[in-house]
């Protein structure tokens, strides 16, 4: 027994399927386009920051949070808003704002904001990380903690995309709200947010903003709201009071009556090119494949999807692949990249749903044989009449492969278009997808 590998991976990586599933012919699908509204982030940004530039005064240090999610037009937001107080005279910084990400530590976080193309260099300001946290405790009320070097800061500008949160229904959800309560708690405050359940998170994050907001250190936040095609629809600026409470409630409507969903009501099998922590906290976002797996949570109506495959995941996720076990299957491959530290302290952090989405489920040898792994356990012998969809990932839906089945359900939907037949679903010599 002790000559056998101890690694998850090379125990995965010689199982395959012992057989080879039919593959579906597929079709190249589009949502159809509409007129939309030209983007001009730098002036959306000046326009939202103007009424409150007065607020500022010569040589103050503003803390502007930058999380671990990223959105549409990050970088040029936060090369506005830096070159914008700038110009006011403040001297702002980025701040890393992702509580347990990044494995909770300084070098970490910085990892992490690095992969997305945040760096001093890319949005002209300097970019801090750092292991201290304050403590801020008002009578008879729990500890709230903040970063230090945030709350060091003269004021503190919270900037991110508001939209569903993955864990929880609010609002408040993730946007504004949770990038001060949790983003800038770091890890002991992520998980004091955390800890009671999902439930009560609203409630928790909206206690911990008041509190900031009470210690006059907020200037306000920016709140980037982003269309179906995953690019910047509206950028709003929110006073101190508004953040967490009814303002911030109508943007996260707006949010989700926008996001982009799978067509499909059901499904037999789901594949996903891509997972990953900068596409969803989750990896692929519950929202759109219709599973939260989370304990005292209903899951949504729809969609209804019977085998998830997920087949890679991104390098900027470095190694934290949460959100697995919201797959059925995946590969060796992907099991190899998992960075368990990573992965595992996001996942405690975040209590029973991270614990539940960090689970490995079947890792077979190749992305052949996961794809024929999920076709055979599906529940629909007939291969052709198996609903099978490919997507890159759970943010890019505007263009996906669907198979011959769902033809008619194609031709129906009006904002839905054909665009080009692919033919049956390709694997190249190392089984890996190429359909793409």
């Amino acid at each position: 027994m002790d000559d056998l590998p101890h690694d998850l991976q090379s125990l995965t990586r010689s199982i395959r399927l012992p057989w080879a599933e039919p593959l579906p012919v597929l079709i190249r699908v589009r949502r159809k386009e509409v007129d939309r509204v030209a983007t001009d982030i730098d002036s959306w940004v000046a326009a939202a920051l103007e009424p409150v530039l007065e607020r500022v005064w010569p040589g103050c240090a503003v803390a502007v949070t930058a999380g671990s999610r990223g959105f549409a037009g990050a970088i040029l937001t936060y090369r506005a808003v830096g070159r914008i107080l700038t110009e006011a005279g403040a001297r702002p910084f980025l701040v890393a704002a992702m509580g347990s990400h990044g494995g909770g530590t300084a070098d970490g976080r910085l990892a992490v904001l690095g992969h997305l193309g945040v760096t001093e260099e890319a949005v002209g300001m300097p970019v801090v990380s750092g292991d201290g946290l304050t403590e801020i405790r008002e009578v008879g009320g729990a500890p709230v903690w903040v970063a230090s070097e945030a709350f060091d800061a003269d004021l503190i500008l919270a900037v991110n995309r508001i939209k569903a949160h993955t864990d929880f229904s609010g609002p408040p959800e993730s946007g504004l709200a949770k990038i001060l309560a949790v983003g800038l708690g770091k890890q002991r405050g992520a998980n004091a947010v955390h800890s009671g359940g999902p439930s009560g998170m609203p409630a928790r994050i909206i206690s911990i903003v008041d509190v900031l907001v009470r210690s006059g250190k907020v200037l306000g936040g920016l709140a980037v709201i982003e269309d179906d095609r995953h690019e910047v629809a509206k950028i709003v600026f929110l006073e101190p009071s508004e953040i967490g409470h009814d303002r911030e409630a109508v943007l996260l409507d707006e949010a989700r009556a926008a996001q982009a969903m799978l067509p499909f009501e059901e499904l037999d099998v789901l594949v996903v090119n891509e997972i990953g922590k900068q596409i969803s906290g989750t990896g692929m976002d519950p929202h759109v494949i219709g599973r939260m797996r989370i304990e005292g949570m209903l899951e949504p109506v729809s969609p209804r999807i019977a085998m998830i495959a997920a087949l890679r995941l991104s390098e900027e996720s470095g190694g934290n692949g949460i959100g697995l076990g919201l797959a059925d299957v995946t590969t060796s491959r992907v099991v190899g990249q998992l960075d368990p530290a990573t992965m595992y302290l996001n996942a405690l952090t975040a209590g029973l749903g991270g614990v539940r989405r960090a689970a490995v489920p079947i890792a077979l040898a190749t992305e052949r044989d996961a794809v024929s792994a999920a076709l055979s356990a599906c529940g629909e012998p007939d291969p052709f009449k198996r609903r099978v969809v490919c997507i890159l990932n759970t943010l890019q839906l505007q263009e996906m492969l669907v198979s011959e089945s769902l033809r008619a359900i194609v031709e129906e939907d009006p904002l839905l278009e054909i665009v080009g037949e692919v033919g049956p679903m390709s694997f190249d010599e190392a089984g890996d997808l190429s359909s793409w």
